[in-house]
């Protein structure tokens, strides 16, 4: 008895074309695919980043200026971005040439950084970038300087003393503002003070104790920024009884020297440790608020106190050589002038306007009397014959 075959045995060489004729149609039209890739073109962006300023005070608007410029061949879309203030502005399909420009504002405090790239992409995601940078300086921009000159340091109670206020304004921006004195109250106003510009005021008080003073300036910009400047100073008000003598080495009392003989002072009454200008001048009368005269040639030009406030035996004209009649003044407060309640003055000793005498040495003294005693006997003898 024969077996049938089956059917499904018949079928099998069909699948195998099928599969066959799909793998040939690839291998054929492959070449095609691989001819189909686009040739790439240039794709090229140019950046630039530009602040209205540079250099600005705190609270200053500044305006950045952003272009971008399509430099390739290819257009291209993308944005701007500012890694401080974020994404600045995007652009499609910028062609060739084209150029796109944002203008934003920013309030700024501190010295402020910019790192900017422009991002494009042309239509087969080829990316082409550039970047900028930019850079404003933000500045205090507010100053002034203060100076305080009192015209003495050292008075009397009762002495006018003038004090010179300067402010300056040492910023770049001008300052509106005043000075006062926390002692005695507004000095004065300044409007717009330019800068490097100066104002000052001249302001007398009568002192009586001893004063210290506290000034102030302070000036403020267009922008509310402030700045001040302050200075002390100090004026002493004394009422010591200063002396001054001239004296010999030891410092005994001395109102006659010989010429070539060490003349020496001594005195009492002084601040302590404290140095004053001295002068040894020819007799002069002394009127209150003259001038003090010129010093003797080679004479000393200070003396200074010890801890007490005494001036110990202290060198002031070492080799006398110029016989007359000579005054002492001490100057104590150092303003030139010759006052009697202030200044130390030894000029009465010696027949009641000078200090003291330089006279010549005994032996022309000696021979002067000799002489003088020789020419009166010749006479006496002249008249008897006669």
């Amino acid at each position: 008895m024969k077996k049938e075959r089956s059917n499904t045995k018949l079928k099998k060489p069909k699948v195998i074309v099928c599969f066959a004729l799909a793998a040939l149609t690839a291998v054929l039209f492959a070449p095609i695919a691989i001819y189909e890739v686009h040739t790439q073109e240039n794709a090229s962006i140019h950046l630039s980043v530009t602040p209205s300023k540079t250099k600005v005070v705190p609270g200053t608007p500044v305006s950045y200026l952003y272009n971008a410029t399509n430099t390739g061949e290819v257009p291209l879309t993308g944005n701007i971005t500012d890694f401080t203030f974020g994404v600045v502005g995007a652009f499609v399909n910028l062609q060739p040439g084209g150029w796109v420009g944002y203008n934003v504002t920013h309030v700024l405090t501190q010295n402020t950084s910019n790192l900017v790239t422009a991002y494009g992409f042309d239509q087969y995601k080829n990316l082409a970038t550039d970047s900028d940078s930019a850079f404003v300086q933000v500045y205090s921009g507010v100053d002034i300087s203060l100076t305080v000159t009192p015209s003495k340091t050292l008075v009397l109670p009762g002495t006018p003393v003038s004090y010179l206020y300067n402010a300056t304004n040492t910023g770049e921006v001008p300052l509106t503002g005043a000075i006062i004195d926390d002692t005695f109250g507004l000095v004065g106003n300044f409007v717009n003070l330019q800068p490097n510009g100066w104002v000052g005021y001249n302001v007398t008080h009568v002192l009586t104790q001893n004063t210290t003073n506290v000034a102030k300036a302070w000036g403020a910009d267009q922008f509310g920024a402030n700045v001040t400047d302050s200075k002390t100073t100090f004026v002493q008000v004394y009422s010591l009884i200063s002396t001054i003598e001239s004296c010999n080495q030891n410092g005994v009392k001395k109102d006659y020297f010989v010429v070539g003989n060490e003349l020496y002072v001594v005195g009492a009454g002084y601040l302590p440790s404290t140095t004053y200008d001295v002068y040894l001048v020819e007799d002069v009368t002394w009127v209150d608020g003259m001038a003090i005269p010129p010093r003797v040639v080679n004479s000393t030009a200070t003396v200074t106190s010890d801890g007490n406030g005494d001036i110990q035996p202290t060198l002031l004209w070492d080799d006398p050589l110029k016989q007359g009649k000579y005054d002492i003044i001490v100057d104590v407060d150092g303003d030139g002038l010759y006052y009697a309640e202030a200044d130390a003055l030894d000029d009465n000793d010696v027949e009641v306007t000078a200090g003291l005498f330089v006279v010549p040495e005994p032996a022309v003294i000696a021979c002067m009397f000799a002489c003088f005693s020789g020419l009166g006997l010749f006479l006496m003898r002249k008249r008897k014959q006669l």
